[in-house]
């Protein structure tokens, strides 16, 4: 990011950060496990479907949220039938060369 960085651009990064590691757990079929500071447990809890109406005011020492989805029938079998066969190994590295030169987060 470029300093100073606004308050409002920073919770904006770190939801779009959010954003994608939620689309590469879906695509890799992986959990993670995010560490992050408060702005941006805040930031990103206030996205959540059942909190975005609601404003995320303090997030105390060692604040935290877990969120977990539900997979659809169809996914579940699709990953029965991907499972058939040889194993598969997914990379977790970064997608894009530009996502691998953001190391400031």
């Amino acid at each position: 990011p470029t300093w100073p960085e606004e308050l409002k651009d920073a919770r904006r990064r770190y939801c779009l950060r959010f954003f994608s590691y939620l689309l590469r757990s879906e695509t890799t079929r992986r959990n993670f496990v995010l560490v992050a500071h408060g702005d941006c447990v805040g930031a990103v809890l206030s996205t959540m479907p059942s909190l975005m109406h609601q404003v995320v005011e303090k997030v105390d020492y060692g604040g935290l949220f877990t969120a977990k989805r539900k997979r659809s029938e169809k996914r579940k079998e699709a990953r029965k039938e991907s499972r058939k066969g040889t194993p598969s190994m997914t990379s977790v590295l970064p997608a894009t060369a530009e996502e691998a030169g953001e190391h400031s987060e």
